[in-house]
């Protein structure tokens, strides 16, 4: 939206045509007792038809026609293995990890680059003990072990770009008791 003081705003609008493809695919295997291996991926193919018109964020007319839709890359992975095993009758251990990934986007339509978020992996890890019966559990975890910096998302107001930044590194304790 384009205002008098402010020049070009964020505002929510309907594009009158478009269209969306893809795909997703999961996928899980228990390849020995304890051990379980999960997979999953998608893909996401948009775009603007009809030469659709509208004001980018630097407040420009511009023809959208051809663009893909902001926040949708045409590619997300996770993966995640997960091993447990019996360590006496009444306790458990569990070790596993995961990782993830997001491929390039842009934030905004207009597909300026300084609103382009990177393509982006992430790896987290846990392991643990927990009660056979279910009633505890105590695991260690860390996220984003790695220590990547990403962004989710950009935006750009009045003369202004804002980069939102992903979770840095992140580890932790959690103890968890459930009541019957």
């Amino acid at each position: 939206m384009l205002d008098p003081v402010f020049n070009s705003l964020l505002q929510m609008i309907n594009v009158p045509k478009s269209k969306v493809t893809g795909a997703e695919l999961q996928a899980t295997w228990v390849p020995i007792e304890g051990l379980s291996l999960t997979a999953g991926g998608s893909y996401t193919d948009s775009e603007i038809l009809d030469g659709f018109t509208n004001f980018d964020p630097n407040a420009i007319l511009t023809n959208f026609g051809g663009q893909a839709f902001p926040n949708t890359p045409k590619w997300q992975f996770v993966a995640d293995a997960n091993y447990r095993w019996s360590i006496n009758d009444n306790l458990g251990g569990f070790v596993g990890g995961g990782i993830t990934h997001q491929d390039k986007t842009n934030s905004q339509l207009g597909q300026l680059p300084s609103l382009n978020v990177k393509a982006y992996s992430l790896i987290d890890l846990r392991a643990g003990f927990e009660s056979l019966t279910g009633t505890w559990r105590l695991s260690a975890w860390g996220r984003n072990v790695g220590d990547a910096y990403y962004w989710t998302a950009a935006n750009r107001n009045l003369d202004t770009t804002v980069r939102f930044t992903g979770r840095p590194a992140t580890y932790g304790l959690s103890l968890n008791y459930r009541f019957q």
